[in-house]
């Protein structure tokens, strides 16, 4: 098989009654297996000396065979890709397959090349799906390969492993293609192309597994599958021919819930534990990143994604701690370039897996943890980089950091000529890019926290840490920035987005930011302001949409809300948020069944969705169909009895049967809930106090209403008397009606827009009248 093989020959010779044996080691010369048995023993003879048939040769099995020693490490560790139809160049699955490739066994073996295992034992915590051999089995191999890889009895080969034919999970539930293979072009250098595939799903869903079939093993490298739910990558699929767009950078796609889904030779679907399914919604699409090699010839790519749904929605969400460095220059001939980049922690968090990225310049990449204490954890660390075997790695069992911990990353590089994996020869300059050809320096880490706002002040924390090093990067102030907002600091967080915009004004999303953030702060014109000017650098900025349709909606500009809710539906027809806002302000304008069929449409996307079964109980309310609406009520209750526009609604409803003691009840634990809707309490009772008609029973329900509200209040406010006021008045009290609009007078002053309509009624207690709206 042409390799060089020591074989032990036994030699007898006789000497009277006698026997005396020798044992002759014997190098053979190369390719003698191929030769007929008599040539062989000719050469054997030859080799030791002997020249007479008359002397017998016995040949002695090896001690190391394929059948009982080598197949079931190979059977074990390399069969998955080394089988038919998987990537790998031959099979192992039987003696014959492997006997023309043992030289190569025991050289990729014993270089540990072979099973890929970048890691290899040098982190610190153990890995999940550990694919490098023992010392015991690459020694095996190596003697097996030395005395000539014979196959062995027949009867000492375990059974042949059995694969799963198709999806490896089993039939998923929903499987996603393209509608036509996508063509690859049959030269060039490697191809990125990233695949657009929507979720055809008319309702959330939650995943707990991930299988991804890349359609064609013989030119896909490797795959990574983030989620879109902006519809960025429809836009960027648009803009290109064919199926999908080209680069690596993939547009506004997410990991959900940090998690690593990908694709490669061996890597076994996403499996995600029980508590952390992650959700889909309608709308939602799939960016399947396709890592693709050219083969001579044109090649027809049929990627397939298998979901696999759960009906328990996840009770923890991971998410991703990602330390980068794009400040990369790497000059023709460096063969020791440094990157780094690491944060402190903030709060403690525990380490799921760990995913670094560079590209065919990287030398040696690793991540340590640097504890409080004083001592190190090495979370990861490849002393041979290679592009071409890039993985996410799972931890067995999650390494815990505390806050405090310092974890820092260490990436170097080789662009000189004596790097072989080098695509420059000669080596030229590489700067960071989205390019296979120019460098990236990221490492990700998925991650759990279960301190309050953990991942915005991790987040936070990153940004920070990157500032320092990069005090003009616009990325790092946009994300501080959105960290910021997530925790409440509004005003901190305009400050970064105001840098962010400086730096690159050209970029929508900071600009977006800013109206969310002024938004947040109640600045509803500057808010409105920002998102315009979103939606001028990019058109179909569908968040940008949603959200200046909410800010008209604050300010009860209902047909401009209108507008914009319905533009963003036009990008992404399944959102339920926006279902529910557009709702909202054609309810608010007075178009009831237009509404109710927008919540209708939202709850069978997603029956959970809590706010639009409210949204949809308001209209029937207000058309008077009161029974349908205090069944959805006591629904979204039993759901969350805590959700306050319930309580409301309920109250309400019961305030039409003429349940007054409940309604008031009702009405003043929904304020309670949330103190916001003091101020609905305070306009219920204007209304009831107000109206053209005479009721006494809604007159003192009415006062019960004001006094609840104005009790409250953690300091009396003018618009709260005037209520007060309008309901002593319709009870009779005319002379409390006086005292207290006065106060509301005291506190607003001689120059408030209401001083004036404060005086009129003023004279119309004065008058012992009540005032009818």
């Amino acid at each position: 098989g042409g390799l060089a093989s020591s074989f032990v020959l036994s030699s007898l010779e006789s000497s009277g009654s006698a026997a005396n044996n020798s044992i002759v080691s014997v190098e053979l010369p190369r390719c003698i297996g191929r030769r007929p048995k008599a040539e062989r023993i000719a050469l054997w003879r030859a080799r030791v000396g002997l020249d007479s048939d008359q002397i017998p040769i016995r040949f002695t099995p090896a001690s190391i065979t394929f059948n009982r020693d080598i197949a079931p490490i190979l059977f074990d560790n390399c069969a998955v890709c080394h089988r038919p139809g998987e990537v790998a160049p031959f099979s192992v699955l039987s003696y014959d397959q492997v006997r023309p490739w043992a030289w190569l066994i025991g050289v990729v073996t014993k270089q540990r090349y072979m099973p890929p295992w970048p890691p290899g034992d040098r982190a610190d915590a153990e890995f999940v799906g550990k694919r490098a051999l023992s010392q015991r089995d690459i020694d095996l191999i190596q003697a097996w390969v030395k005395q000539g890889a014979v196959e062995g009895p027949g009867d000492e080969r375990p059974p042949v492993p059995v694969f799963t034919e198709g999806w490896t999970l089993g039939e998923p539930d929903l499987v996603v293609s393209l509608p036509s293979p996508f063509e690859l072009a049959a030269n060039g250098i490697d191809v990125y192309r990233n695949l657009v595939l929507p979720i055809p799903i008319q309702q959330t869903r939650w995943v707990r597994a991930v299988e991804i079939r890349p359609g064609n093993k013989r030119t896909v490298h490797h795959a990574v599958l983030q989620m879109d739910r902006f519809g960025t990558g429809r836009q960027l699929d648009a803009r290109e021919p064919g199926h999908g767009f080209s680069g690596m950078d993939m547009g506004s796609t997410e990991n959900p819930g940090g998690h690593f889904i990908g694709w490669s030779p061996g890597k076994a679907p996403l499996v995600v534990p029980d508590d952390m399914a992650f959700k889909v919604g309608p709308g939602t699409d799939m960016i399947l990143q396709l890592h693709m090699l050219p083969t001579g010839s044109v090649e027809q790519v049929s990627p397939r994604i298998g979901l696999y749904f759960t009906d328990h929605p996840g009770q923890r969400e991971p998410f991703s701690l990602v330390l980068r460095n794009g400040n990369i220059n790497i000059p023709a001939g460096e063969q020791s370039y440094i990157v780094e980049d690491r944060v402190k922690l903030p709060v403690d968090i525990d380490v799921l897996a760990v995913f670094p990225h560079a590209h065919y310049l990287g030398k040696d990449v690793s991540a340590i943890a640097h504890l409080p204490d004083g001592s190190e954890l090495t979370l990861i660390h490849i002393d041979d980089w290679d592009f071409g075997w890039q993985d996410e790695y799972r931890y067995q069992h999650p390494p815990h950091l505390p806050a405090g911990t310092e974890v820092a990353m260490r990436f170097e590089y080789d662009n000189s000529a004596k790097n072989p994996r080098n695509p420059n020869q000669p080596p030229k300059r590489v700067v960071a890019g989205n390019s296979s050809l120019d460098e990236m320096a990221i490492l990700m880490l998925q991650v759990t926290s279960d301190e309050a706002g953990g991942e915005a002040r991790v987040r936070e924390a990153v940004m920070r840490s990157r500032l320092e090093r990069d005090p003009e990067s616009w990325f790092a102030h946009n994300l501080l920035g959105a960290s910021l907002r997530s925790q409440g600091r509004i005003d901190e967080a305009i400050q970064h987005f105001e840098a962010a915009t400086r730096l690159n004004p050209a970029y929508a999303g900071t600009s977006y930011n800013l109206g969310n953030a002024y938004q947040a702060k109640g600045d509803t014109e500057r808010a409105i302001k920002h998102y315009r000017h979103a939606l001028r650098l990019d058109p179909d900025h569908g968040q940008a949409h949603n959200n200046l349709g909410s800010a008209f909606l604050s300010v009860s500009e209902f047909d401009l809300a209108i507008r914009h809710f319905r533009q963003q539906l036009t990008l992404n027809p399944s959102n339920v948020e926006v279902l529910f806002n557009l709702g909202t302000a054609l309810q608010a304008s007075g178009h009831l069944e237009d509404a109710a069929e927008h919540y209708t449409q939202a709850l069978a996307i997603d029956e959970r969705f809590l706010p639009a079964r409210v949204g949809y109980a308001d209209t029937l309310r207000l058309r008077g169909q009161l029974v349908s609406a205090r069944r959805h009520y006591h629904h979204v209750l039993h759901e969350d009895p805590m959700r306050s526009l319930a309580h409301l609604g309920l109250g309400l409803t019961e305030l039409a049967e003429q349940r007054c003691e409940q309604a008031l009840e009702r009405l003043r634990h929904a304020a309670e809930l949330d103190q916001r809707l003091v101020y609905a309490l305070n306009d219920i009772a204007w209304q009831l106090s107000t109206q053209s008609t005479d009721s006494p029973p809604d007159f003192e329900l009415a006062l019960r209403l004001a006094e609840a509200a104005d009790a409250m209040l953690n300091q009396p406010r003018a618009e709260f008397l005037d209520t007060l006021a309008a309901a002593q008045a319709a009870t009779g009290a005319h002379r409390n009606a006086v005292l207290t609009l006065r106060r509301a007078l005291e506190i607003v002053g001689a120059e408030h827009p209401y001083t004036p309509q404060f005086a009129a009624r003023l004279e119309v207690y004065e008058r012992g009248q009540r005032y009818i709206e």
